[in-house]
């Protein structure tokens, strides 16, 4: 049996998308499909690029929907489009990987119809990767606080 795909345009190019209303969010009901969360990354592209744009950045895929399980995801897959944006980094150990490099709309896109929910950019942008130019803190809630505690945190601090 064929899979059903629907192409979706990010920008001037178009991502197939496979499996479009597999349920990524099941307390979204008919709203919480697959292609529910392509269509949003597609509405964003634009501004969320500005997060991402020309960092190194690592998928958090969730490929059977959020309750399912998650996979933290640093290497591209070996079939990923050409036309991705992509940087080689080492890590400590001395291995390497080719990681997303996000640069165009589709990009985040692809990353989306492949099960991301969440992009964790790099600190450093891939053209000077020794030489860190942003921070970031996670100020989520861990076990034991609430949503209060970490605005609390983001106010104090």
């Amino acid at each position: 049996m064929a899979t059903e795909h629907v192409d979706v345009t990010a920008g001037d190019r178009t991502v197939s998308v496979s499996n479009p209303g597999k349920i990524y969010f099941p307390d979204l009901g008919d709203r919480g499909r697959k292609i529910d969360v392509v269509g949003y990354y597609a509405d964003v592209a634009e501004v969320a690029l500005r997060a991402v744009a020309g960092r190194p950045t690592y998928l958090q895929r969730f490929p059977d929907g959020i309750t399912g399980e998650e996979v933290y995801q640093k290497r591209l897959p070996p079939r990923a489009p050409d036309w991705l944006g992509r940087v080689t980094v080492s890590f400590p150990g001395g291995r390497k990987a080719e990681v997303l490099r996000p640069e165009h709309p589709a990009d985040l896109v692809w990353a989306a119809q492949y099960g991301t929910i969440t992009f964790h950019p790099g600190p450093a942008l891939a053209s000077d990767l020794a030489h860190p130019d942003l921070m970031r803190i996670d100020r989520e809630p861990q076990e034991g606080t609430d949503f209060g505690d970490a605005v609390w945190v983001a106010l104090e601090l």
